[in-house]
């Protein structure tokens, strides 16, 4: 499979993943997301890329997104535990986590800005969720890898529950340590997962917003810059706290 990068933004700002749901592409989450890409086209630029795993549509992909196949998924069936137990959960996770390098790596190159962000829609707020807690399990054990960005904030919308697993082993983290926003309609099936996704993160760094409609991003340009405020706050927030570790420490 060959990823598709889609960027909405000009390339010297820093960046956000984004990473969409089960059934879709990375075309199709450009369109969805365009409302709060444009809110904050001043401050970031918006990095599309495909999944990994061939799939059916999704819900309520057609008949509107029908002209525009294929569609992808971040993996076939992982469950409540996050996965990474069964040889297809474990290769398919790898599979993802190559992709994003080599995505990241590509997008991060000539000068572009770096990847300061995670924004997930549905099955990509899992995969969204596992990397922010792989993020806090590296940090508290030690763990340094140049080739993965440190984010600084995560945006999760009509969250998927519960977190991929991206780490073999028992969980070192207790929460999600970088400031988070979950966005969910107020009629979106997906509503408790959406909220539930906060027990894995700070409750001192963590936002609610709820919009309306159902499961999909916002689509009244009003909410949209809402959210945005609170995206920007929180990549203020996530910004000083990234400062304040790469401090000298007094002995």
């Amino acid at each position: 499979m060959e990823s598709y990068p889609h960027e909405h933004g000009r390339s010297h700002l820093p960046a956000i993943l984004c990473l969409h749901g089960a059934g879709t592409s990375a075309r199709i989450f450009r369109f969805q997301a365009r409302n709060i890409a444009s809110a904050l086209k001043d401050h970031f630029r918006f990095v599309f890329l495909d999944a990994p795993v061939k799939s059916q549509p999704g819900p309520n992909v057609l008949p509107y997104f029908e002209s525009v196949p294929p569609y992808w998924r971040w993996v076939t069936n992982i469950g409540r535990d996050g996965g990474s137990g069964t040889e297809l959960e474990k290769r398919e996770i790898k599979e993802v986590d190559q992709l994003l390098r080599r995505v990241i790596a590509e997008k991060e190159g000539g000068g572009a800005g770096k990847f300061v962000g995670v924004m997930g829609f549905s099955q990509g707020c899992r995969v969204a969720a596992g990397l922010l807690l792989r993020q806090r399990e590296w940090a508290l054990t030690g763990h340094v890898d140049e080739s993965f960005p440190k984010f600084r904030f995560g945006l999760f919308v009509g969250g998927g529950y519960p977190p991929i697993r991206f780490t073999d082993g028992p969980v070192q983290s207790e929460a999600i340590d970088v400031p988070t926003v979950h966005a969910a309609g107020r009629d979106d099936p997906q509503f408790v997962p959406t909220m539930k996704l906060i027990s894995e993160c700070s409750a001192l760094r963590a936002s609610e917003y709820e919009f309306t409609g159902g499961h999909h991003m916002p689509m009244v340009m009003a909410e949209s810059r809402l959210l945005a405020n609170l995206v920007l706050d929180a990549y203020t927030e996530g910004s000083k706290v990234e400062e304040e570790r790469d401090l000298p420490q007094a002995v």
